[in-house]
């Protein structure tokens, strides 16, 4: 639990930061001082010092509600849940919008007990809903990266391969990894940014604008090209890996393949459905051994199994958090599964 909650200090640090701010949003040195202090702190398992830095940091920069938050999780982490849950009534009204995360996490189990806990669940769901209706609104006004394969004939149905970067990367990084193996098997390779900017890149930031933005960018493409509905695959690696689970999980009558490159599966973010669906979708994992991830792709494929579904997972030695190294012939090998053409490895 501890290093989980270093990992929530860090992306919500990185998704307040990542948002479009003024000159006056930008913190001052003093405040980037407290901001890589509470990660120290978080990483020292030092909830006091956590929560001193905390209150020291929001008045000088709320950060969107990410400096109230992380002072929820250390409160809730020091044995003070009532206290976490006004934290997270505070990050509300700072403009906190990550209710997902605010609902589900085990971090603030014993805070959405309390009281004040619905008042701030109500703020931040109606952050939440803003926020989506404005990236979508800015979504409506792009087009993911399209690869038509050699000889394309748009007279003929092509099978598709939508493939989604991990956090910072960009759908050109992903277009350029694809690219042959999309070619092989005829497929139009559609590569879309995830829109929210981190770092020099893009990164997944809300599990229901990601879950949008693929069907959308589905749709679109189905519009724009004939597409065989009986080979349709969602890829992706890390973050956009840990997307394409969420997706083909909740929406498995879209897509006949799933290949995760290197994702995490954490089912109280990403249950699967009460009842198993009629067909799911083929599901390749690759990940490496020394990967964090590598043992809940081991549960992901266990569950999957155990409700009917086809899973080839691989494991490389020696591989850590990166995609395999003999990318051609084992994305091509992911591909065969994943449209039924071959019974894995």
């Amino acid at each position: 639990m501890p290093h989980r909650l270093h990992l929530l200090v860090l992306f919500l640090g990185v998704i307040v930061a990542s948002g479009a701010a003024s000159a006056a949003d930008q913190p001052t040195a003093q405040a980037r001082y407290l901001q890589d202090e509470l990660v120290r702190a978080a990483e020292a398992k030092n909830w006091t010092r956590m929560i001193e830095v905390g209150l020291q940091l929001h008045p000088m920069n709320p950060r969107g509600g990410s400096t109230a938050f992380n002072l929820a999780l250390a409160y809730e982490q020091s044995g003070d849940p009532a206290k976490a849950a006004e934290w997270l009534v505070t990050a509300g009204r700072d403009g906190f919008a990550g209710a997902t995360v605010v609902s589900t996490t085990p971090e603030l189990e014993n805070a959405r007990k309390q009281p004040r806990y619905k008042e701030a669940i109500e703020l931040i769901r109606a952050n939440r809903a803003r926020q989506f209706e404005a990236f979508k609104a800015e979504a409506e006004k792009t087009e993911p990266m399209v690869i038509l394969p050699p000889r394309y004939d748009p007279s003929k149905p092509a099978p598709l391969i939508i493939a989604l970067h991990g956090t910072g990367g960009t759908g050109k990084q992903m277009a350029d990894a694809w690219r042959a193996t999309a070619s092989r098997f005829g497929a139009v390779l559609v590569c879309p940014d995830a829109l929210r900017p981190a770092g020099s890149g893009y990164h997944w930031m809300f599990i229901d604008e990601s879950e949008w933005l693929v069907l959308r960018t589905l749709e679109w493409t189905k519009t724009k090209y004939p597409i065989d509905d009986s080979k349709v695959i969602l890829t992706g690696f890390s973050q956009g890996a840990n997307v394409t689970m969420q997706v083909t999980t909740k929406h498995p009558d879209l897509f006949d393949g799933a290949i995760v490159c290197c994702g995490h599966y954490e089912p109280h973010a990403q249950p699967l459905p009460e009842k198993p669906p009629a067909r799911w979708p083929r599901y390749v994992l690759l990940t490496g051994e020394h990967d964090e991830g590598a043992a809940s792709n081991r549960q992901f494929a266990d569950l999957i199994r155990s409700r009917g579904g086809e899973v080839d997972l691989h494991i490389y030695k020696g591989m850590g958090h990166s995609l395999p190294k003999a990318r051609e012939k084992e994305f091509k090998d992911a591909v065969d599964f994943a449209l039924g053409t071959s019974r894995g490895r």
